[in-house]
């Protein structure tokens, strides 16, 4: 069974976070031992499933959520509101 499946089998899947890493030290292939850390890392990364151990969202209740999945995306390119904002590891804004 794969990620998202065992989810949705417990409970609605939702994007919990999307953040901007800006750190250009931290790259996809030097390893750290906190996890946390890669979500400061220059690139795009978003978490799936509806808890989080920290910050409690309405609608989302903290004790029966189960997921909390940091996902850090491989993008090429970022598009808001027609304007590129991150392209080929590098942010243009």
């Amino acid at each position: 069974m794969n990620v998202l499946d065992q989810i949705k089998a417990d409970e609605e899947v939702w994007v919990r976070e999307l953040g901007f890493g800006m750190n250009r030290a931290l790259t996809r292939t030097q390893r750290l031992m906190d996890i946390g850390s890669y979500e400061r890392m220059c690139g795009i990364h978003l978490s799936l499933g509806q808890k989080h151990t920290i910050y409690a969202k309405p609608g989302m209740p903290k004790r029966s959520s189960k997921y909390h999945v940091d996902v850090f995306v491989a993008v090429e390119k970022v598009v808001i509101d027609d304007v590129v904002v991150y392209e080929n590891g590098f942010y243009t804004v």
